[in-house]
């Protein structure tokens, strides 16, 4: 034993000491002798997505940042930072996306319907999102008396597939009628995988706000496009993800302050927006803002 100890502290780089004293958790130090060990411009690709993919697991951005991005010893393509993207958002880790973005992936090139697609059916199993897709999607399934596409969850069970036209007549449905979503009257031009979006960073906040990822949502609504009737729109979703909740009687305490926290504050940024124009705009130049119909949003006025 002690030669071994003799031999591995001959390459002092590969050596992390740990501390129980360290605030940091001890697999930060596991996965930062992992990237130590291989901070070279030499390393495969398959090791350094693994290496991304572990990190994202364990929530740490700050080595990733440090020993992957900083260093830019590995330049990552476009496709392998479209892979990280997804699996980030998927995990829900909102640090990982900012940092991607950062270093250089184009939400608007990320985004295809394909894509949209696979994020609307790996919501998490816990939000209200995905308890509301999965009962339209058997709903359907059950009224056409076939077999539509399938996926199979972690347990084996198969669940039916969520199409983006169903994600459009939920937000219709929540919406009470007053928005169509694109992913209905564009319907055939998004059955193409590789469509992509005019507004993804809204389309995203939508996305977040039924996974209910309150820290994401926030992320994307600060680069939308149109941030006063997505503000409202994801409030309104927030707003029936709570009223749903208590309909199930799920009795998740937790949930449902998350839920009402998140409706109050998109609330406050909407009416805040509001507010602001209010202030530095003339009369007609206001009312023309909240008249304006938008075309992304299905041409809703506020």
């Amino acid at each position: 034993m002690l030669d071994l100890i003799l031999e591995i502290s001959a390459y002092r780089d590969f050596v992390t000491i740990y501390s129980i004293q360290n605030p940091e958790p001890l697999d930060f130090y596991i996965l930062s002798s992992l990237m130590k060990s291989s901070a070279n411009a030499n390393v495969l690709a398959a090791t350094k997505m693994r290496q991304m993919r572990l990190a994202i697991t364990w929530g740490h951005s700050k080595i990733a940042r440090e020993f992957i991005f900083s260093q830019k010893l590995y330049k990552f393509s476009s496709d392998e930072l479209e892979q990280l993207m997804l699996f980030a958002i998927t995990k829900q880790r909102t640090a990982f996306v900012k940092l991607l973005m950062d270093y250089g992936c184009d939400l608007k090139q990320f985004l295809t319907a394909k894509n949209m697609k696979i994020l609307f059916n790996s919501l998490d199993p816990k939000s209200g999102g995905y308890r509301l897709l999965m009962e339209r999607a058997e709903r359907k399934q059950n009224k056409l008396k076939v077999d539509t596409q399938t996926l199979e969850d972690g347990c084996g069970n198969r669940l039916p597939e969520v199409q983006l036209h169903d994600v459009g007549s939920l937000l219709g449905r929540i919406m009470q009628g007053s928005y169509t979503s694109i992913f209905n009257t564009h319907k055939k031009k998004f059955e193409n995988g590789s469509a992509t979006f005019d507004n993804p960073f809204d389309l995203m906040t939508v996305y977040c706000a039924l996974d209910n990822c309150q820290d994401m949502a926030l992320l994307f609504w600060k680069k939308s496009r149109t941030p006063m009737a997505t503000g409202i729109i994801v409030h309104r979703i927030y707003n029936y993800l709570d009223m749903m909740e208590s309909k199930w009687a799920r009795m998740d305490e937790e949930m449902t302050e998350q839920l009402e926290k998140a409706a109050s504050d998109f609330e406050s940024l909407s009416y805040g927006l509001m507010t602001m124009c209010y202030h530095n705009y003339e009369k007609k130049e206001w009312v023309n803002i909240l008249e304006v119909k938008m075309i992304d949003w299905g041409n809703l006025s506020l």
